[in-house]
């Protein structure tokens, strides 16, 4: 293109990858080539790519339903990742905030009792340029066992991103 002062030709070319992802977070430089010389003296400062991204759980290994027995101790962990950081709570089954945190949230259920077992959430949310993302992991807790079968020593972990530790 001819700039407007009429002394000068520029050319320029724009790259432009639409497949962009979290991998691409990175700090980059642009450098001037004819054929195959690079000019070391054309050369822009550095470029920041900030990748935003929605919030996601990380990858299941194991899955809803999570089973505990009466009176043991349930941990549970949900692990997030996006950009920027989730904000992450757990919710029992009526709706209430157990516990929040960024961008991972760990719940202890002690002790547990028959009135623990239900449909829990794990949710993630962060916001993208004025747009809230929200993510959504669900997962069921079961109470087995019975009262005269107690073992009040064992603590299990679970951890929604998911994996077990059975301690």
């Amino acid at each position: 293109e001819e700039n407007d002062d009429n002394d000068r030709i520029v050319n320029s070319t724009v790259l432009f990858n639409p497949l962009v992802s979290s991998d691409n977070h990175d700090t980059y430089q642009c450098q001037a080539f004819i054929g195959n010389r690079l000019f070391d003296a054309i050369r822009s400062d550095f470029i920041s790519l900030n990748v935003r991204y929605a919030p996601f759980f990380g990858h299941p290994l194991i899955f809803s339903p999570v089973r505990i027995n009466l009176s043991e101790t349930l941990i549970v962990g949900c692990v997030t990742y996006g950009n920027p950081d989730p904000d992450v709570r757990i919710e029992d089954p009526d709706g209430v905030v157990l516990k929040e945190s960024n961008p991972t949230v760990y719940y202890t259920f002690e002790n547990v009792t028959y009135d623990r077992a239900g449909n829990y959430r794990c949710i993630a949310n962060n916001t993208i340029d004025s747009i809230k993302e929200i993510r959504v992991r669900p997962f069921e807790v079961i109470i087995q066992g019975r009262p005269d079968m107690v073992n009040a020593s064992t603590v299990r972990f679970e951890f929604l991103s998911f994996f077990t530790i059975r301690i």
